[in-house]
Formats: C-alpha cells, sequence, structure tokens
C-alpha cells in the first residue's frame, strides 16, 4: 500500500474558495519504506521552510512496480 503526504506552500495552506485546487507537488520525495520516512521528513522540513511544494510517497518499486512506474 502506497503512503502519500502531499504539501502545498504556506500560501496554499490559507483558505480556499470553494473547488479551488491546492498546490500542484513540484516536489516529489519517494521511498521503498515507511522506515525511511524518518530521514526523509528532513528533506520534506527544507521544501516546507522555502515554500516549495512538495509531497512525500511511500511505494515500493519490488511490491508494486506498476504503481511506482505511474508515479
Amino acid at each position: 500500500m502506497a503512503t502519500r503526504k502531499t504539501t502545498g506552500t504556506k500560501a496554499a495552506a490559507a483558505p480556499r474558495k470553494a473547488g479551488a485546487r491546492a498546490a500542484k507537488p513540484l516536489v516529489g520525495i519517494l521511498m521503498g519504506s515507511a522506515s525511511d520516512l524518518d530521514v526523509m521528513n528532513e528533506a520534506a522540513k527544507v521544501l516546507e521552510e522555502l515554500g516549495i511544494a512538495h509531497e512525500v510517497v511511500v511505494t515500493s518499486a519490488h511490491r508494486s512496480p506498476d504503481r511506482t512506474a505511474d508515479y
């Protein structure tokens, strides 16, 4: 099962109008195992501080190769 956490810029976190879309992630942080999450969250923190829209995705190239390739 893939885990996905999408984070927009600080501006995107402000209240939005009905039907408005969140900022599309510019950066994807992928890892094959949730055990890598502690380390990769540090990269996500830096992107958040810089206001860069990003997402963190756990998807295994070995256990779910099609899902990973689709990403």
